[in-house]
């Protein structure tokens, strides 16, 4: 993919801000997730949690659902939730192996056991899930990606385009993709470790190869590991809205050298600012090119919607707090 600059810019604006430093809103953990439902509500949840919040699209609380346990309504370990039919919400808790079902009043309906270890990074099309994963069975091993029924149950595994015996040292560089639903029966995969965006179906046939290649961006097989190396770059989500592709990229800050010191063996980095960047870049997908590109900063972790995506800060006295940004592709004129 070649970089081929529209008359337009990628508009950046505040959407809403979510948390508070004291009562229910607040939020407990530095990283959380956020998934947007088709009423603009905010499902936020930090992982590993026994319970998530529920804000309106204006960021008032509207409930905290769930609580410890191993009951109906109750989780241990909250990883991942996704919203389904109707804005049904599904909540994999990793603590007990098992997916149990909000329905759209935020009310328990029904859990399902999972036969596989499943953190639900991925999306809902067509009345089953498609998710990237890491099933170590004979029938899913090295494939990153999988179909689920809504039960939770893998139906079929697909998405491996390395050759070779499966590599758990090199996992994070060869089964993590960053998912998006395309048209439907047909979904995008960006691969973590290189610029690289695979376009199939869901029955699981490769379609095309979209590949840009920056010097800022090689191809990697393992994080670095010294203060001497500067951060890799990585595809940390991936949106497909209409005929555009939306790909968020962290790479090294220019001053990337300044932000990071020598720790024993290891290194640390002093200033997480000026070490790595975020950047969103737009894909015409009919044309095949890079139409826009803007650098957001740092720590912007994913896309919560159509348009949105969010970081977490730190407030006063270290509470954190979830700050959603719109973006848009805005033609000059």
């Amino acid at each position: 993919m070649a970089l081929d600059l529209c008359d337009c810019e990628i508009s950046v604006q505040p959407f809403v801000t979510l948390g508070e430093v004291d009562g229910p809103a607040g939020l407990e953990a530095e990283d959380h997730g956020v998934k947007v439902d088709s009423r603009g509500r905010l499902i936020v949840w930090a992982p590993l949690a026994d319970h998530f919040r529920v804000f309106g699209p204006s960021g008032a609380l509207e409930g905290v659902v769930g609580r410890g346990g191993q009951g109906p309504g109750e989780y241990v370990n909250i990883m991942g939730i996704l919203v389904g039919p109707a804005d049904s919400l599904y909540v994999f808790d990793i603590g007990q192996s098992r997916l149990s079902v909000i329905d759209p009043g935020l009310e328990f309906a029904r859990s399902a056991s999972l036969s596989q270890l499943t953190v639900g990074a991925g999306f809902y099309a067509d009345d089953h899930f498609v998710v990237n994963e890491r099933y170590l069975t004979p029938e899913s091993v090295g494939m990153p990606l999988h179909v689920l029924d809504l039960e939770g149950n893998v139906l079929w595994s697909f998405g491996s385009t390395i050759s070779g015996a499966y590599r758990p040292d090199l996992r994070e560089a060869l089964s993590n993709r960053r998912i998006s639903a395309g048209n439907p029966g047909r979904l995008w995969a960006a691969r973590q470790n290189s610029y690289t965006i695979e376009h199939w179906t869901h029955s699981g046939e490769l379609l095309s190869i979209l590949k840009r290649d920056v010097e800022w961006f090689p191809e990697w097989m393992k994080a670095q590991s010294s203060a001497d190396a500067p951060p890799v770059s990585a595809v940390q989500a991936l949106q497909v809205r209409g005929d555009t592709a939306w790909v968020l990229l962290k790479r090294a800050g220019p001053n990337w050298r300044k932000a990071v010191e020598a720790s024993g063996r290891l290194y640390r980095v002093t200033d997480p600012e000026e070490y790595r960047k975020s950047v969103v870049e737009v894909i015409d997908l009919n044309s095949r090119r890079v139409i826009a590109s803007a650098e957001l900063g740092m720590n912007v972790i994913s896309f919560a919607g159509p348009g949105l995506v969010y970081r977490t800060m730190l407030g006063r006295g270290g509470v954190p707090y979830v700050v959603l940004e719109h973006l848009e592709l805005v033609v000059n004129h």
